[in-house]
């Protein structure tokens, strides 16, 4: 198995989306551990869209490789304005292609 230099590992950030489409942030977690500690706390609530992100980690020397940033849906009911392109941090983690 070779061993790609630039997978560092990932984080892992909790996104909830309320029914107004404005978002609230966990802090990026680097343990998978940290990540099922805080998916236990929610306080899931109705109308609101619960989100994983999963972003890679990357080193000073790959850098301009960019963040990849991956979203996982929690739960089944979606905000009605809620739209995966709209994220600011989507787009700020978008590398050129």
């Amino acid at each position: 198995m070779v061993h790609d230099p630039h997978d560092h590992g990932s984080e892992y950030q909790i996104k909830i989306v309320h029914e107004d489409g404005t978002e609230l942030l966990s802090g990026w977690m680097s343990s998978e551990e940290r990540v099922v500690e805080a998916v236990a706390a929610i306080q899931w609530v109705q109308g609101k869209t619960y989100w994983l992100q999963e972003r890679n980690i990357v080193c000073p020397d790959c850098n301009n490789m960019g963040h990849r940033i991956l979203e996982y849906q929690l739960t089944d009911n979606m905000s009605t304005r809620y739209s995966p392109h709209d994220s600011r941090y989507l787009r700020a983690g978008e590398t050129s292609q």
